[in-house]
């Protein structure tokens, strides 16, 4: 019978602001998994001197002690490599630095940490056949979740257990596409296709503000004949005519620009600059939890004046429009 087989390797976007709940939380979560993969070792130990034993039994003659060989064979196999295990932690600092940690809990508490703001971090488990890898590397915003042995339940629950921590730490989908975008400089891009567009839009589209003028000064004047002219308005029937017959058409165009492209012009650059910062990867030790504390407080305010700048730029000029004609 076939076998789906799914994959146990995961690569986040971030940014991933991992204050010290979270990172206390999976500290819980790797003890917890960390006393499942040795229950896990020491049943394959076990297994393995039984079989050890049952095939000693059958080539021996003689009587031999089993308690004994068992702890010989015990101590041959906890020295086997197959059979090793092991973790480790290393927080990754500014300037190439690391530090070795048993836990986050650990170097949260490290004093040569309180004035560091780390970078990034690395986590290793091993247990027989078992690896796994959890990580952010320097100069990268992705959490990469690796489970060896995909085909092992153990191994399996392991990586389950790893994905919903992930899961519930994972940034929200308009922040991983902020940081996304903003790697290819997209906001300025995009800030210059709408100027280029309506510039394009005023020079070669945009209706001709001079000469609706001179055709509402026309239409005025033959309103004013129509009605006839007398002594209350005779004066602006003769501004118009004046206005009207004064000279040639103006031979550059007039265009009226809109309100909401000064809005633009004033407003674009500036939240192009606010958008080119943004965090990264930060973990709760050391300053790292006061920065994540700010970066927090940046993108909610991002996240509100960015929607209202739009709306009063570009929707709401033409729901005016829209409403004034209606009523």
């Amino acid at each position: 019978m076939a076998e789906i087989i799914h994959s146990t390797q995961l690569d986040e976007d971030g940014p991933w602001l991992l204050g010290r709940e979270r990172l206390l939380e999976l500290d819980s979560l790797l003890d917890a998994e960390w006393t499942k993969l040795e229950k896990y070792r020491e049943c394959l130990i076990t297994e393995e001197i039984n079989d050890e034993i049952a095939r000693t039994g059958k080539t021996r003659a003689e009587r031999f002690d089993e308690a004994k060989e068992r702890q010989n064979i015990q101590d041959r196999l906890e020295k086997d490599y197959f059979y090793r295990k092991g973790q480790n932690l290393v927080i990754l600092l500014s300037g190439h630095r690391r530090v070795v940690a048993r836990s986050f809990e650990e170097a949260m508490r490290d004093p040569a940490l309180l004035g560091e703001k780390p970078e990034g971090f690395s986590l290793g488990l091993k247990c027989c056949k078992i690896e796994c890898r959890l990580e952010v590397p320097y100069y990268n915003t992705s959490l990469r979740l690796k489970v060896d042995e995909d085909r092992d339940p153990v191994a399996k629950e392991l990586f389950a257990s790893l994905k919903s921590w992930i899961d519930t730490a994972r940034p929200p989908y308009w922040q991983q596409l902020w940081l996304r975008l903003k790697g290819y400089g997209a906001q300025w891009n995009l800030c210059l296709m709408i100027f280029l567009a309506a510039s394009l839009y005023f020079i070669a589209i945009a209706p001709d503000t001079s000469a609706t003028a001179r055709s509402a000064r026309h239409a005025q004047a033959v309103e004013l004949l129509k009605n006839g002219i007398s002594q209350t308005n005779q004066f602006k029937a003769l501004e118009l005519i004046l206005s009207y017959e004064s000279g040639d058409p103006p031979s550059s165009r007039t265009v009226m620009i809109p309100s909401w492209f000064w809005w633009f012009l004033c407003g674009a650059p500036l939240f192009c600059v606010a958008l080119s910062f943004t965090p990264k990867v930060v973990l709760g030790i050391g300053k790292g939890q006061e920065s994540i504390k700010k970066w927090l407080n940046w993108m909610k305010f991002i996240a509100i004046t960015l929607p209202l700048w739009i709306i009063g730029t570009f929707i709401w000029p033409k729901a005016l429009a829209v409403l004034q004609n209606l009523f």
